[in-house]
C-alpha cells in the first residue's frame, strides 16, 4: 500500500517537508531487529524486505517497493524495540520519518493530511498483522489451542479513547453506548467493516470460522480494549467474529460519524486513531515475539 493514499499534492508537500532522504546499497541494513523503534522509512525507489530471525531460520514477513513503508511496528509503543529487521534488496532511496508516532505526526501542520496519513500506517500495521494470523491459522490446521489468548492493549491507547469519549459536545451526540450479553456477537466475519468499537467492560472473544467450518479462538480480549478496528480502516470485509465471553457494555464508532468528526474534528480524530494504532501496535508485537537481538542480514 502507498502510504500517501489519499494525500493531495499539497499536503504530500507538507508531509515531505519532516524527512530525511537515505540511500541504502544492496544488501545494505536499514534497521536491525532490537534496535530502538524510531521512526519509519518510505521506499521512494528499489526494494527492501523484511524479515526476522525464529528457531527455523529467517521468516520473510513481506517486500516493499516504491511508495511502501517499513519500520512502522513498534513506533506506537514507549520504549518499542524493532521486532523485524529491513534489508535493502538493491540500491534503494528511503524517505527517513524520525521520532516516535507522537512525534512522528506532531511534525505535520496540516491535521487533515496527518489524519490521512496515520490511517495508511494503521491499514499497513493491520494488513501486516492479517497475514502472519492467516499464515499460523494455514500452520495450525487441525489443532484445538487458540492461537492467541488474553491480550491486552496498552494503557496509554484506551487512556486515550476514555479522554475523547469524556469530551463534552459532538463527540458525546456521535458516539453511543450500547451492551451484549454474553454469547450474543458483536462482529460477523464477512460483513462490511462499517465502524469500530470501545469495549468499556467485560470479555470478549475474537473467533475465526463461518458456519460448517472449525471456529478457532484467535484472541480473548478483557475490557478496556478495541475491536473492529483492522477491517474498518484497512475497508476489507470483516476478518474475524467478536463474541462476548461475558456480559459486555462497549461504545460504537460507527463509520459515518467517524467521517463527519476526520473533517469537523480532525484532532479529535487524531487521537483515536493514534489510540488504534496502539493497540494493533501492540497485537503485531505479541504475534511476532520479543526481538531475538541483532540480526545478521540474508545471503
Amino acid at each position: 500500500m502507498n502510504i500517501f493514499k489519499g494525500l493531495t499534492d499539497k499536503q504530500i508537500l507538507a508531509v515531505r517537508q519532516c524527512p530525511a532522504a537515505f540511500t541504502f546499497y544492496k544488501k545494505q541494513i536499514v534497521y536491525r531487529e532490537g534496535d530502538p523503534a524510531y521512526g519509519l522509512f518510505v521506499v521512494e525507489r528499489g526494494r527492501v524486505v523484511v524479515y526476522r530471525r525464529t528457531e527455523q531460520g529467517q521468516e520473510i514477513l513481506m517486500q516493499v517497493g516504491p511508495g511502501g513503508v517499513v519500520g512502522a511496528v513498534g513506533i506506537f509503543l514507549e520504549s518499542g524495540r524493532r521486532t523485524t529487521t529491513a534489508v535493502a534488496l538493491e540500491d534503494s532511496s528511503l524517505i527517513g520519518i524520525p521520532g516516535r508516532a507522537r512525534e512522528l505526526f506532531a511534525q505535520i501542520d496540516d491535521p487533515q493530511a496527518a489524519v490521512t496519513l496515520l490511517e495508511n500506517v494503521i491499514c499497513i500495521l493491520g494488513q501486516m498483522l492479517r497475514d502472519k494470523e492467516n499464515k499460523e491459522l494455514r500452520a495450525s490446521m487441525g489443532a484445538t489451542a487458540p492461537l492467541m489468548v488474553e491480550v491486552n492493549p496498552p494503557r496509554s491507547a484506551l487512556a486515550t479513547i476514555e479522554y475523547v469519549l469524556q469530551r463534552q459536545g459532538t463527540l458525546k451526540r456521535l458516539f453511543r453506548h450500547h451492551t451484549l450479553k454474553a454469547a450474543e456477537t458483536l462482529i460477523t466475519e464477512g460483513e462490511p467493516s462499517e465502524g469500530f468499537y470501545f469495549v468499556q467492560s467485560g470479555v470478549v472473544d475474537v473467533i475465526k470460522g463461518l458456519p460448517g467450518e472449525t471456529v478457532r479462538l484467535l484472541n480473548r480480549m478483557s475490557a478496556p480494549t478495541i475491536v473492529g478496528e483492522l477491517g474498518f480502516f484497512s475497508g476489507e470485509k470483516r476478518y474475524a467474529s467478536v463474541r462476548a465471553q461475558t456480559d459486555i457494555a462497549y461504545t460504537a464508532f460507527p463509520g459515518s460519524e467517524f467521517r463527519r468528526m476526520k473533517k469537523r474534528e480532525p484532532r479529535e480524530a487524531l487521537e483515536l486513531l493514534f489510540a488504534a494504532a496502539q493497540v494493533i501496535d501492540h497485537l503485531m508485537i505479541e504475534a511476532l515475539g520479543p526481538p531475538r537481538g541483532n540480526a545478521p542480514a540474508p545471503a
